[in-house]
């Protein structure tokens, strides 16, 4: 895609030709862009997102969808509290309340809330784990 094409054209979105060879000239001389071409999947490293297993694991949100409460259920051992933050869909904060992980289950109730995607975000001491849930009621 041509992303300095700035004009409204609908049909000018691709790259012309010149521009095409230009850019292959370009990844083909040099130093560092041939490295680029030639070894890319050697030379760049990605990085990844793990979460904690153990968070994982322990802690479950269900239903989800949900048609309005959630349950949050957890088997955590070491941990005294989580604190629990629920975010919209843009992620403004709309709830924020502390739990007891050896209650066992929770109940989170989003009926006054309107249909869509909310994040979970779960704070222990041992980490932090976010869980998405659908509220379609």
């Amino acid at each position: 895609m041509n992303f300095m094409d700035y004009s409204f054209d609908v049909c000018m979105y691709m790259f012309t030709v010149d521009q095409t060879a230009r850019i292959q000239v370009a990844m083909q001389t040099g130093t560092y862009r041939n490295q680029l071409n030639s070894y890319s999947l050697t030379l760049c490293n990605t990085t990844g997102i793990s979460e904690n297993n153990n968070l994982t694991d322990n802690i479950s949100i269900f239903p989800n969808p949900s048609s309005g409460d959630v349950f949050i259920s957890t088997t955590l051992q070491n941990a005294n509290s989580i604190e629990l933050k629920v975010y919209n869909s843009i992620g403004e904060s709309i709830m924020s309340k502390k739990i007891n992980s050896a209650s066992g289950e929770t109940k989170v109730t989003l009926n006054n809330k309107p249909n869509g995607i909310y994040l979970f975000e779960l704070k222990t001491s041992e980490g932090t784990i976010t869980k998405k849930v659908i509220l379609n009621k």
